[in-house]
């Protein structure tokens, strides 16, 4: 092979590595961003949810870019306990972050384990998932 062919294969090859490295840290149309986050992930209640009752968890939605984004809404969830989050649409200031309201209804007593999509408005993350871990038990009679 000659040398030129081989110098040619190796730019190529690096481009393909530096595209891919872009790729990878998240680069498009020459900026490059960070994705957006839920803290904590997943997100998990210890104390188990009474049936029938409705709650209201904060977690924190983190932005390490150097521009705000938004989240615009979320896929409402109704199965075995409903999902909401209220205050949306939601600005996140650059290297910040911001509180996001989580609605739980618990329906259903038994592990919860579900997927919520929240929807941005960057076209490079336009969905970002946030795991809710927890357990909802049976209501507890009064005491008489």
């Amino acid at each position: 092979m000659r040398d030129s062919t081989r110098i040619g294969l190796r730019i190529v090859q690096i481009g393909s590595l530096l595209v891919a490295g872009a790729a990878a840290l998240g680069v498009v149309g020459g900026r490059s961003y960070a994705p957006l986050r839920f803290e904590p992930q997943p997100f998990a209640i210890a104390e188990p949810m009474e049936s029938g009752r409705t709650y209201d968890h904060d977690v924190w939605i983190i932005n390490d870019n150097d521009f705000p984004t938004r989240l615009v809404g979320v896929s409402e969830y109704c199965a075995s306990s409903c999902f909401a989050s209220q205050g949306l649409p939601l600005s996140i200031p650059a290297r910040g972050r911001a509180r996001v309201n989580l609605h739980v209804e618990a329906r259903v007593p038994g592990p919860l384990e579900e997927s919520l999509n929240f929807f941005t408005d960057r076209p490079e993350q336009p969905r970002l998932g946030l795991e809710f871990r927890g357990n909802v038990v049976a209501p507890q009679p009064p005491n008489s």
